[in-house]
């Protein structure tokens, strides 16, 4: 009995999942019905021009992240330990999620690879949301598991931002904040799971300022989307997994080690796909 309990507490209501998902998914539609036209803003700067288009994918994208934070809230309030306790740690990844599975629906037509790219990015955010309804309780016995699970998606979705900037050929100013807010925040919410609600501020700083160097580097190298993607999912595993260290006071060679090694492996893997 108490092994049912247990199940049942780890799950989210299903009724109201799957009414989150499906708004969140409904919103992605828009994009194929609704035509706006495209707004340019555009100033000259000493050195660069900056020009921002807004168009009706930027009102979608706005739209489906306040929705996952919103949705996100309204899911976890039922959990019977988030009933006096801030729980906007777990508004983070969700709201990542939906705004990132939204970005290769938008460069589709409406066919066969959209529908699929709608199944999957549902079945990732519906997994994304029942983790975090888990791991509002540090005790769950599944705990561990949604934690690994969140932050394998959370990089993931990083990848596959970086890969989909490049090939779109972003520009420089925006690529860089894009990337490095996304490493800050994924590195942030990784180490409150690792420490189990505990936070270490510094990693934002931290984060930021190094990922927007490697980012800045990697830009003019001569990389495909691919290795573009892993040539930066080095430093940005390599430096949570360093920090995550740092918190637990593990000892110095250890963490260079591990951080090191985690990067020659990432780099390598970006050399062999270029």
């Amino acid at each position: 009995m108490q092994i049912v309990t247990n199940t049942i507490r780890s799950l989210p209501n299903l009724d109201r999942i799957s009414v989150l998902s499906a708004t969140i998914l409904l919103a992605y539609t828009l994009t194929g019905l609704i035509s706006i036209p495209a707004r340019q803003l555009a100033t000259q700067l000493p050195g660069f021009y900056i020009e921002i288009q807004i168009n009706v994918q930027t009102f979608v994208s706005v739209l489906v992240t306040a929705l996952a934070v919103s949705g996100t809230n309204w899911l976890l309030r039922e959990h019977p330990s988030a009933k006096n306790q801030p729980i906007f740690q777990h508004w983070l990844i969700p709201a990542l999620t939906a705004w990132v599975i939204g970005i290769p629906l938008y460069q589709k037509a409406l066919g066969l690879y959209w529908w699929l790219g709608i199944l999957l990015g549902g079945s990732v955010l519906i997994l994304v949301l029942a983790s975090e309804y888990i791991v509002i309780d540090p005790d769950d016995a599944y705990y561990s598991i949604a934690s690994i699970g969140l932050t394998a998606i959370a990089f993931s979705l990083f990848f596959l931002l970086a890969v989909i900037l490049r090939a779109m050929q972003v520009r420089l100013y925006l690529i860089v904040p894009a990337l490095t807010l996304t490493t800050a925040l994924i590195s942030l919410r990784t180490l409150n799971l690792r420490l189990r609600g505990q936070w270490f501020l510094p990693a934002i700083g931290v984060c930021t300022v190094i990922m927007a160097e490697f980012t800045s580097v990697a830009h003019y190298l001569p990389l495909s989307p691919i290795a573009f993607g892993l040539f930066l999912m080095g430093p940005a595993y390599a430096l949570t997994s360093f920090l995550s260290n740092l918190a637990n006071q593990k000892h110095l060679k250890s963490m260079l080690s591990e951080a090191g090694l985690i990067l020659i492996l990432f780099w390598a893997l970006a050399w062999w796909v270029h």
